[in-house]
């Protein structure tokens, strides 16, 4: 259906939705709202309607908010092959985490496999640090029939979210962290169950610091066929199933019979990436870091992090080695080795911002499959974009349980995947473009070698042909580009999955320009923050140029006011006037002559 594009639309797709009780839906006709976007705010800041269920309508969908029995709330995140929701079930109000095949691969046996295999895993494990899963269920939906995957909500981030909106966490979290997933990993290993899909992707965190292990859709079991394997390889390619920057060599040659060796490495190349910021092989082919893992040493972490223990550092390199004869003998030992260097902790992070990224992030693959450079964003972007909008829910949100949906306009909802600019960059004094010179050096601020701007482009990203290099895990293989125009410097992000922010305000249409200032701060992949040489930024030129007004404003002050007590004096000297309230001569108190 079009767009709607009056408040009565909006409410005629409201209707057939039945998102709403009758009750709240006579009371929606009389919300104020002059546009379906102010009637969609409204009630979302009621707690009526979620962001995702209100951006849909908006977009003219009136199906496609339930499955089964279950109404879809939120989109938790998207691939290629399958889509999570966050859902309630209507009778009992319980909310899950939904995982369901894509239109496109609803009757791809390769996917149908991962979700038996996510399935039977889940009914073999049942840990605290493994997401639970409790049924694999059939349901018609607006497509037809389709398999879903019902299993514990998490409220939380995943460590490779984690690394791209926060940045690394201190090594002291991490390993514990690590342990926590070494246990979980030990509870599937005895269940007969091997990962073999270990990377930080997979590893969830909650506020408490609980982590959990997900996703077992590539998992070898004791009793699988096979057909399986066949399945998955026509999908995933006949050479190795995992991921190549975390994949163990003895996967590469023969995945269909690794051992819990295998996850123990994938664990140590996840654990060297959370403290170090970059992968065990930074290259940029796929054939590449497969060879590598086969044949390269991977530099010790303490090379790169200092202040982490030697047993830390040594634990790590036990678990990336070649052989698996070579590594710890099994994730309790491994976890065993962590203990003493663990620092349990309590990790923040905005769930709503969360859900931002991964609605952008599904926006983005939306956007890429079907031929389009970059989804709507929040910044410049649709009036159907509700990615700005400011709502905040009345209660937090448990671990493993529900999203409230009193919503009241508090604060930000969702908080700043498109960040507001900085106010004090609005009254800046005017300063001139940054010089195109030869050898113009950006100072890094946290992290990162310098980037020396010279000849007419200099790209940055992880891949080798960039003219600047960034080995870190939150930076894209084309990240961003500096460009010479005429007398000035220009920065461009290339379509980046983490951006580039200038001033603090991401740059959202990949290949535009924007001039470089002096001062200016370059934020590249979240974590790595540059400064363009010159004043120190805007607001302190500002700043001293108020503070030079001022003293100048109070030297004029004391000098008009010199220059009247001398006047004051002369004409006192020179006429003998005396002023009215100088006592008389005849009073004992006189003025002497």
């Amino acid at each position: 259906m079009p767009e709607p594009t009056t408040p009565d639309e909006l409410l005629r797709l409201l209707t057939v939705s039945q998102l709403l009780t009758t009750e709240r839906l006579e009371l929606a006709r009389s919300l104020p709202g002059e546009s379906p976007l102010e009637l969609a705010r409204a009630l979302v800041n009621r707690g009526w309607l979620t962001r995702y269920q209100a951006e849909r309508l908006l977009q003219g969908h009136s199906r496609g908010f339930r499955i089964g029995p279950y109404t879809i709330l939120e989109l938790l995140g998207t691939g290629g092959m399958a889509v999570l929701y966050l859902v309630q079930h209507r009778e009992t109000g319980e909310r899950f985490a939904l995982k369901t095949v894509s239109e496109k691969h609803r009757s791809d046996p390769g996917m149908l496999t991962r979700l038996r295999l996510e399935a039977r895993a889940g009914q073999l494990i049942r840990h605290p640090h493994v997401v639970a899963v409790h049924s694999l269920e059939s349901h018609e939906q607006v497509f037809g029939e389709t398999p879903c995957l019902v299993m514990e909500f998490v409220e939380g981030i995943n460590l490779d979210e984690w690394l791209q909106l926060s940045g690394l966490p201190a090594w002291g979290l991490t390993c514990d962290l690590i342990r926590q997933a070494a246990l979980g990993l030990a509870a599937a290993h005895r269940a007969g169950v091997i990962h073999r899909d270990i990377k930080p992707g997979n590893l969830m965190v909650t506020r408490a610091g609980q982590l959990k292990v997900l996703d077992f859709g590539l998992a070898l079991l004791k009793d699988q066929t096979e057909g399986d394997e066949f399945s998955l390889a026509m999908i995933f390619g006949h050479e190795c199933l995992g991921t190549a920057d975390y994949i163990s060599p003895e996967q590469i040659a023969d995945g269909q019979s690794v051992g819990p060796a295998a996850d123990i490495y994938s664990l140590g190349a996840t654990f060297f990436a959370l403290l170090c910021g970059r992968t065990l092989f930074p290259l940029a082919g796929t054939r590449e870091k497969l060879e590598a893992h086969r044949s390269q040493v991977p530099p010790e972490a303490r090379e790169l992090l200092p202040a982490l223990p030697a047993e830390v550092s040594a634990l790590i390199a036990g678990m990336v080695a070649k052989q698996p004869s070579g590594r710890p003998s099994s994730m309790e030992e491994v976890a065993a080795a962590l203990e003493p260097h663990a620092h349990p902790a309590a990790v923040e992070f905005d769930f709503s911002r969360v859900l931002a990224f991964r609605a952008r992030d599904a926006r983005r693959r939306l956007a890429q499959a079907a031929g389009a450079s970059r989804p709507r964003l929040a910044d410049g972007a649709s009036s159907r974009d509700l990615s700005h909008w400011t709502t905040t829910s009345t209660r937090s949100l448990t671990a493993a349980g529900g999203v409230s949906s009193n919503l009241t306009p508090e604060r930000r909802f969702p908080p700043p995947i498109t960040l507001d600019p900085d106010p004090g960059f609005g009254a800046s004094v005017p300063v001139g473009p940054a010089p195109a010179t030869t050898g113009l050096v950006l100072e890094p601020l946290a992290g990162g070698p310098p980037i020396r701007l010279q000849g007419d482009r200099v790209t940055v990203g992880r891949n080798p042909e960039c003219q600047v290099l960034l080995v870190n895990v939150a930076v894209s293989g084309r990240h961003c580009e500096f460009r010479r125009q005429g007398d000035r410097w220009t920065l461009a992000d290339l379509g980046s999955r983490n951006g580039t922010e200038l001033n603090r305000v991401p740059l959202t249409n990949p290949g535009q320009e924007h001039p470089l200032h002096p001062g200016d701060l370059i934020t590249i992949g979240k974590t790595l923050r540059y400064r363009v040489p010159g004043s120190k930024n805007r607001r302190e030129g500002a700043a001293r140029a108020s503070r030079r007004v001022a003293k100048a404003a109070w030297l004029g002050i004391v000098l008009g006011l010199l220059a009247l007590a001398v006047a004051a004096w002369l004409l006192r000297g020179s006429t003998g006037f005396v002023p009215a309230s100088t006592p008389s001569p005849g009073n004992s108190d006189s003025v002497p002559r």
